[in-house]
């Protein structure tokens, strides 16, 4: 049994005074006429102080003021200026600095290109008629029809006329068609735009020459899904496709040819693996475009550092190296080569949001990027080409997510949690295919990312059978993919892996059923479900350097899989400024 308080209000009427001994009354006292003595101090040398500011300041006004008499007795010596005149001047110097701050502001909001150019006419100077040299290493081959380079399949959409163009929101900017109406997912109509020299047997030709070709040409995988073309009438038709395809819209993005259609670009020479064009417009800044194939990455370096070839494309840090102390510039842009973390939705421990996100949470993926492919990586969230980094790295996020869903951490600082009974405890495996190194560095990376938040990983080193045999019979929770990715938004190949909930599959079949003109709103939902459900987890995006000498311009705003987008800006300084 505790104390009691006896009397408790007889404490409280004892004051602290007669509480205390004499002795410390004595010492208690003496320290407060000691401060007081000090406060007493103190406010005589402040009054002091400031009788001395006071007495100087009026012996300085006192001065100033015979200063200033004396001024104005030689002030009045001096010529009168009169009224009108000062107020004129005044007028000039505001209308001055007005037209100053309106060149500051278009300085400002004009291209950075501006700002060094000493020729306000102009925003940059280019040379006319430039012969511009590309330098490529490996190319397959100069056929424009097979050719998987995407520098070569970029000049021949130049070079033909395309019904539509993709943006970076994947809306679509219409070019040869007028219209395109989606009448179902396996019927589109199309009307032709008049501006442009295309026809119906010009479409219809192309397709016929791709499917001819077969899968060695890029567009074939789509293209062969074309049942039959109607003509309707002069300018328009109707598509029917042998599979529904949500998507193909997209796919009709190939170039199509045409013996009428204007071309800006006429093939000159093919032969040795090199291939040169030449551009007919001659008010145009490029004059010629020569693609030199090198078969060694040493000579292709050497002969940029001799000046021989404007531009080359590398990826490896060997082929920077080279490079050494010659002057260049540098621009990056994804390749369409990725590598994804993808789950099995039927996994009990993956199919639930709150193990996802703290995965996602645990993982630097900069760190991951620096570790298998620093210079020649970048993270990327989602499977499409212009996906915008969201998720963060956040350690405290990992086990709060997990804290707040009823997860706890046991003694060996592993979450579990209890369910039906019985006790889960937090760990996952992960198929890799053992011969790819670098997928053995990023999942050792996850593993030990993962197990400092409290997340078991394990690893399964296998073949490429075993882990597609293992997919196939679902048993895994997660594994390491490569993923190609290009400019079209569709990812129905990814269903199995990213269509892990209702939500996304709301949001998937929303863009199935979407029309021609919401389709990219629709688009924009999926990727934002999918990043809000933690449906898959990008690791990074492999990069290439386009690689260009110091006075060639043009690559500043750079494009995926677009990188000659902007060729009408593209070319070689002047160095004569105004000229």
């Amino acid at each position: 049994m505790g104390p009691k308080i006896i009397n408790s209000h007889r404490y409280k009427t004892i004051t602290r005074k007669k509480a205390l001994s004499k002795k410390e009354q004595k010492y208690k006292s003496f320290e407060k006429e000691k401060n007081k003595k000090r406060k007493k101090d103190k406010k005589e040398q402040s009054v002091n102080q400031n009788f001395f500011i006071r007495t100087n300041i009026q012996e300085n006004n006192f001065k100033e003021k015979n200063n200033y008499k004396k001024d104005d007795k030689e002030n009045s010596k001096k010529i009168y200026i009169p009224k009108t005149f000062k107020i004129a001047v005044l007028v000039i110097l505001l209308v001055g600095i007005s037209f100053l701050s309106k060149e500051l502001i278009n300085i400002e909001d004009s291209p950075i290109i501006k700002v060094f150019s000493l020729n306000k006419e102009k925003e940059i100077d280019l040379v006319k008629d430039y012969d511009l040299k590309i330098g490529i290493n490996g190319l397959d081959t100069t056929d424009l029809n097979t050719t998987q380079n995407i520098i070569l399949r970029e000049f021949e959409k130049l070079n033909n006329s395309k019904l539509i163009s993709i943006n970076k929101d994947y809306s679509i900017t219409y070019l040869a068609a007028n219209t395109i109406e989606k009448i179902s997912n396996k019927e589109y109509n199309i009307l032709l735009n008049p501006k442009y020299d295309v026809t119906i047997q010009d479409f219809k030709n192309t397709v016929e020459n791709i499917k001819n070709v077969g899968e060695s040409n890029i567009y074939y995988k789509y293209i062969s899904n074309i049942e039959s073309i109607e003509e309707i009438s002069n300018k328009q038709f109707k598509i029917k496709l042998s599979q529904e395809n949500p998507y193909f819209l997209y796919a009709l993005d190939f170039p199509i040819k045409s013996d009428k259609a204007k071309k800006e670009y006429i093939i000159q020479n093919a032969d040795n693996g090199n291939i040169e064009f030449s551009r007919k417009d001659s008010e145009s800044t490029i004059k010629s475009i020569k693609i030199t194939n090198f078969d060694d990455s040493d000579k292709m370096v050497e002969a940029f550092r001799n000046n021989s070839i404007d531009i080359f494309f590398a990826s490896s840090n060997n082929a920077m190296q080279l490079i050494g102390k010659h002057e260049y510039n540098v621009k990056k842009y994804r390749n369409g080569e990725t590598i994804f973390l993808f789950g099995n939705k039927d996994s009990r421990l993956y199919s639930k949001k709150e193990v996802r996100e703290a995965i996602l949470y645990s993982l630097n993926r900069q760190e991951i990027v620096k570790e298998v492919n620093n210079n020649y990586g970048e993270v990327i969230d989602l499977p499409f080409i212009y996906s915008n980094i969201k998720y963060k790295y956040d350690i405290y996020g990992a086990q709060n997510v997990l804290l707040s869903s009823s997860w706890k951490k046991g003694d060996d600082g592993i979450f579990f949690k209890q369910e039906s009974e019985e006790n889960i405890r937090l760990e996952l495996n992960l198929l890799v295919n053992t011969d790819d190194q670098n997928k053995r560095k990023i999942a050792e990376k996850i593993k030990d990312m993962c197990y400092n938040s409290g997340i078991v990983i394990n690893i399964e080193y296998l073949s490429k059978d075993e882990i597609s045999a293992k997919v196939s019979n679902r048993e895994y929770d997660l594994v390491l993919a490569d993923v190609l990715v290009n400019d079209y938004p569709d990812i129905t190949y990814l269903n199995e892996y990213v269509n892990i909930n209702q939500a996304v599959d709301t949001a998937i079949k929303q863009v199935n059923n979407s029309s021609i003109e919401s389709l990219p709103e629709n688009i924009s939902n999926l990727q934002n479900v999918l990043s809000s459900e933690v449906a898959c987890i990008g690791i990074f995006a492999r990069n290439i350097n386009v690689v260009y000498q110091k006075d060639i311009t043009g690559f500043e705003d750079l494009n995926y899989f677009k990188v000659f987008d902007n060729i009408d800006n593209i070319g070689k300084i002047n160095d004569k400024i105004g000229g």
